[in-house]
């Protein structure tokens, strides 16, 4: 089973967060190994040859069982090599750059039916560092080479795993109060007028999100030819695939230090409505995606991938107003949205390209809404070396050692 790993992580979150990367690679190298374990079964030496002749049954069994289990797991990870081609090299060196924005908008419902929205986002914050590759692993550091000053009140750490049939993406995103309030609407035209990009450390969030997808045509569509360049993809192709996404999400929003002008009932201001005058929200996600993905090869060696995951699942929330008090905890569906993009030009030895993803989320009440995504976006450039020994031996003029 080969994985890529790509993160973004920051020097406070990667301690933290160390103990999960190391247990998801033990889990996948347990998983593409346990195949291949024998056991040990023992047997009595004193020349019982009924003994010994079931054991050899029984070890002929555990044998036929494994290569059974070997097979399954040899088909679940088989490609059509007239779609897809692996990768020739056992090494990749890459520069990669890599942004990440945070967008918020709550919504309110007064009892006349007359709506208010405030909108929310963070600045573009550039990384950009270098990383080595070894088969299914992509590990590297990224240094923020913006906004150093907010760089304490962030903390983003974001892995995405692509193998041929699975795919694995976790967020693990917080933010103490480095956002800017970008629209308004429903506060009078005079009281917004100047609302536009102004700083609010008002907001602080909190996202921790898993996704785990299956694709279904894995044979001949290839995510990670589209999103590690750990394939390429010869062919155009599409599959749909499904999943599930389990998120936990917190939001505190101090109202009061919104700008003044949307607080005043002043040169015809409505002030901020009661259902927007909340203390805290806590919600818990628990959904079911299904949606499809296209790789458009439109010229040689070049790629174009669309995909699109609509998620339809269970949320739970509760809500505190400003002096802690519960003003709802309810059970709800609610539709989410995970999607991917990418560009990529790939010859087998050299790379470079553009992804990006996002993954918007939603809640929704009679008389309150809240909507977040998070968009993560990728530019990079690489090669591949040292052939692996398969290509050397049967193209040796074509792949040289390096």
């Amino acid at each position: 089973m080969r994985f890529a790993l790509i993160h973004t992580y920051e020097t406070t979150s990667a301690l933290k967060h160390l103990r999960l990367i190391f247990s998801v690679i033990l889990f996948v190298l347990c998983q593409s190994t346990s195949i291949y374990a024998q056991d040990t079964s023992s047997f009595s030496s004193e020349g019982n040859t009924e003994n010994f002749t079931q054991t050899s049954e029984k070890q002929q069994s555990n044998k036929h069982k494994r290569s059974k289990l070997y097979r399954f797991f040899q088909n679940f990870n088989a490609i059509d090599t007239t779609y897809i081609e692996p990768n020739h090299y056992n090494f990749t060196a890459m520069a990669q750059a890599s942004n990440l924005l945070n967008f918020y908008t709550i919504y309110g419902k007064n009892e006349d039916g007359k709506k208010q929205r405030i909108s929310f986002s963070t600045k573009p914050r550039l990384k950009v560092g270098p990383y080595i590759g070894w088969h299914w692993a992509f590990l590297g550091y990224q240094f923020d080479i913006g906004r150093t000053y907010t760089s304490n009140k962030s903390q983003q750490y974001n892995i995405s795993l692509y193998s041929s049939a699975i795919g694995i993406d976790y967020i693990h995103n917080t933010n103490n109060g480095d956002f800017y309030i970008n629209r308004t609407k429903g506060f009078g035209k005079e009281n917004t007028k100047n609302i536009k990009d102004v700083h609010f450390d008002g907001l602080k969030t909190y996202t921790h999100s898993l996704n785990l997808y299956y694709i279904f045509n894995h044979k001949k569509f290839s995510y990670p030819a589209a999103f590690s360049q750990t394939t390429q993809q010869k062919k155009s192709c599409g599959s749909w695939n499904m999943g599930v996404v389990v998120a936990h999400q917190k939001l505190s929003f101090d109202h009061t230090k919104l700008p003044s002008s949307l607080l005043s009932t002043e040169n015809g201001g409505t002030g901020l409505y009661d259902e927007l005058k909340f203390n805290n929200i806590n919600f818990y996600d628990y959904s079911l995606s299904f949606g499809y993905a296209y790789n458009w090869v439109f010229a040689p060696y070049w790629l174009f991938a669309a995909s699109a995951s609509p998620a339809i699942g269970y949320k739970f929330a509760k809500g505190q107003s400003i002096d802690h008090k519960e003003i709802f905890s309810s059970h709800n569906i609610n539709f989410d949205v995970i999607g991917r993009v990418g560009l990529v030009w790939n010859t087998n030895r050299f790379f470079a390209g553009f992804s990006g993803i996002i993954h918007a989320y939603t809640y929704r009440k009679s008389r309150f809404q809240l909507s977040n995504a998070i968009a993560m976006t990728n530019l990079y450039f690489g090669i591949n070396f040292m052939p692996k020994g398969h290509y050397r031996r049967t193209n040796p003029q074509k792949f040289k050692k390096w």
